[in-house]
């Protein structure tokens, strides 16, 4: 992999596909998909319209999860660089998103205090939702259960079950 890759502003969040080929790097508003032994963009950009906070591959590196300033996680196609056509919504800053581990939900976390989980299913994205005294920073989906996990900005730590 090249020492470096050219980017207009800092990177925010950098992910690895799961093969380790790829590497998706987050920078402003623009989340972009490199290859790793060429350094070249194998996408072109995909844009927030605020800066993109987390960027993260589905298990099995077909898609990528951004989470962003403007209140949206969005889906994306992580060969062609296409987004899904849903946004996933919240009422505040977007700080965390990330794929299940069997890729079919993702998880996002929002400065509104909310914490959801989304079915990528067709017609499914009525999201389970779970609120916490504080804004949220990171949450995670854990096991095939359907446990999520946050951590807010008080630093407590929450489990939710199914």
């Amino acid at each position: 992999m090249p020492e470096t890759l050219p980017h207009e502003y800092r990177c925010e969040d950098i992910a690895f596909s799961a093969d380790g080929r790829r590497v998706a790097t987050a920078s402003e508003g623009s989340v972009r998909i490199w290859d790793t032994a060429s350094g070249m963009a194998v996408t072109p950009l995909m844009q927030h319209a605020g800066r993109v906070m987390r960027v993260a591959f589905s298990p099995d590196g077909t898609c990528i999860v951004t989470a962003s300033e403007d209140r949206t996680a969005r889906v994306w196609n992580a060969v062609s660089g296409d987004q899904s056509p849903e946004l996933l919504q919240h009422a505040g800053v977007v700080r965390d998103a990330a794929f299940s581990p069997d890729g079919q939900q993702v998880v996002t976390a929002a400065e509104d205090r909310t914490a959801r989980l989304w079915n990528l299913s067709p017609g499914g994205l009525t999201p389970r939702e779970w609120t916490r005294r504080a804004q949220l920073l990171a949450a995670r989906r854990i096991d095939d259960t359907g446990a999520v996990v946050s951590l807010d900005a008080e630093q407590f730590r929450a489990l939710w079950g199914q």
